[in-house]
């Protein structure tokens, strides 16, 4: 049903976003406009279904001071926010759908918080520019030795089941 949904759409699709510089399709930078001019960061990972798995896709607002909203895997915000970062928790209230098991609940409640952020862009930037230093904080712990060490643990430590 949801193919047949989308099959009926397609000639809407893909959304382009302005801006929107589709000459460089797998950029894993944050050089495009999108990552200095925008105080937030969708952040729509490649599976949400799969387990905890993250792309580079979750690194790039830490490295862009942006605040992350993450659509991904199951309790994937839960995971940053454990490994050190600052997901913002007291204003994207991501502990409402990260646990959430049913991946299109779990969707419709970021939409419905993002349709209602975005209802009010001035107080984004305003929360933006009050979140400074944290926002510096976590760009500075993302490059960090301890955050390096902290990876590399987890990956000297992986035992394939």
């Amino acid at each position: 049903a949801e193919l047949d949904h989308i099959r009926r759409h397609q000639d809407r699709l893909p959304i382009r976003l302005k801006n929107d510089d589709t000459t460089q399709k797998h950029d894993v930078g944050v050089g495009h406009a999108v990552y200095h001019e925008c105080a937030i960061n969708l952040v729509t990972e490649t599976s949400i279904t799969e387990g905890v798995m993250l792309t580079e896709k979750s690194c790039k607002p830490f490295m862009a001071y942006q605040i992350p909203i993450m659509v991904g895997p199951v309790g994937g915000s839960q995971f940053l926010q454990d490994i050190g970062l600052d997901m913002f928790a007291d204003y994207i209230p991501w502990t409402t759908w990260d646990h959430v098991a049913d991946h299109k609940l779990r969707i419709r409640r970021i939409v419905e918080f993002v349709d209602g952020l975005l209802a009010n862009p001035e107080a984004i930037v305003l929360a933006h520019q009050g979140f400074r230093d944290r926002l510096i904080k976590n760009k500075q712990y993302f490059h960090s030795p301890e955050f390096q060490n902290l990876l590399l643990a987890q990956i000297l430590n992986f035992k394939p089941g």
